[in-house]
């Protein structure tokens, strides 16, 4: 199986290594996931509630898929999204381009604006209120007794992270404002908590 985030670190680290081919396999894999794949991508955004018409970033959010068939292999509700993984993805594509000058092959700018317009766009509520991304399902994520930092600040932060990449992958630095938003929502959400940061182990 494979997870967006998990492939990604893995990629950077094979870019960055000199492994390159191995590095945009895994890119590859994901642009099928992402785009060549549009009946179950629909699905999956249904699943949160998203807009089918415009799919932005749904299959990157889910929890993982079959490396052989390219089916979705993720966990039953409330686990199916895990909404760290759009940003990081983003980044691992800026991460390819810094290192290598160019996008990796079968990623192109409009599927880049696809991804963070999907998370801009989440980036407010029916009602145009700001909020910022559910907790993963993670045990990092998950509440704690007398912990009321129910929104997640790791979560907010790639998404911060992935925009800013995604401004500098199209030249685009109206997105940064975007960023910027997530980055102060997340702060927000961290300092009104009353626990802070919980350990990993």
């Amino acid at each position: 199986l494979a997870w967006a985030r998990d492939s990604t670190y893995a990629a950077v680290a094979l870019t960055k290594s000199g492994h390159r081919a191995e590095a945009e396999a895994s890119f590859r894999f994901w642009h099928k996931i992402q785009f060549e794949n549009p009946a179950q991508n629909a699905l999956l955004c249904a699943s949160q509630g998203g807009d089918v018409s415009k799919l932005g970033a749904c299959g990157l959010t889910a929890q993982a898929f079959d490396v052989g068939d390219y089916s979705y292999r993720g966990f039953f509700p409330p686990y199916l999204h895990e909404f760290d993984q759009p940003g990081i993805f983003l980044w691992g594509l800026w991460a390819f381009w810094k290192q290598t000058q160019e996008k990796p092959g079968g990623w192109k700018d409009d599927d880049i604006r696809a991804i963070a317009d999907w998370l801009v766009r989440r980036k407010s509520d029916p009602l145009g209120r700001p909020q910022v991304m559910p907790p993963s399902c993670d045990y990092f994520e998950d509440p704690v007794a007398g912990c009321s930092l129910r929104q997640s600040f790791y979560t907010s932060s790639t998404l911060y992270a992935g925009l800013r990449a995604a401004a500098d992958l199209l030249g685009d630095q109206s997105i940064r404002k975007h960023a910027e938003a997530y980055r102060v929502l997340a702060l927000e959400k961290f300092r009104g908590g009353s626990c802070g940061f919980q350990p990993l182990l």
